[in-house]
């Protein structure tokens, strides 16, 4: 087969749920200007115009909304996890062509999670994208905090593997 190249941009509606462990906890409350540096970050990365080898691709992601909930179960909820299900049953917006970013505590250690594409018809419920709130830009994990997470696990929601994955055998792999 051929590989698919779209003859224009693709546009992918975006929303942002920020998850806050309770009210007034400075360390969780995402401001609007955070999440818009976040997203741009992650145009310029699939734009291809930061980052090492980069290259440009048909992706736009057109932040749609950003929603706020306090919520000290769901703050640092984990893969596979009941209060990841609650969230996201809650939280997600849009069909299956719409990205879910999840900005949490997240937990585990972990800077942020994805699954890869469901093959079904429906709708996979653990569908989006999971990052800890302290990776995105003017965050507090240095040196993780310039916002490069987003695209990383992004890639892994448009079904990217990792370029080492199924061992290393060609150079720059």
């Amino acid at each position: 087969g051929s590989a698919f190249t779209p003859s224009s941009k693709v546009v992918v509606p975006t929303w942002v749920h920020v998850v806050q462990k309770g009210p007034g906890v400075a360390d969780c409350a995402l401001t609007d200007t955070q999440v818009r540096a976040q997203m741009a970050v992650l145009n310029a990365s699939f734009a291809g115009t930061t980052g090492r080898g980069a290259a440009k691709t048909p992706f736009v992601f057109d932040l749609v909304g950003t929603t706020r909930t306090i919520n000290a179960a769901w703050y640092s909820f984990e893969p596979s996890t009941k209060a990841e299900r609650d969230a996201k049953a809650a939280l997600r917006k849009g069909g299956r062509d719409t990205l879910n970013i999840y900005l949490t505590g997240l937990g585990a250690n972990l800077l942020g999670y994805a699954y890869f594409p469901s093959n079904g018809k429906g709708t996979d419920t653990r569908d989006g994208v999971v990052v800890l709130n302290d990776s995105i830009p003017g965050g507090s994990a240095a040196p993780y905090d310039e916002g490069d997470t987003l695209p990383h696990e992004v890639g892994h929601w448009l079904g990217l593997n990792h370029t080492f994955s199924g061992g290393c055998s060609t150079t720059g792999d």
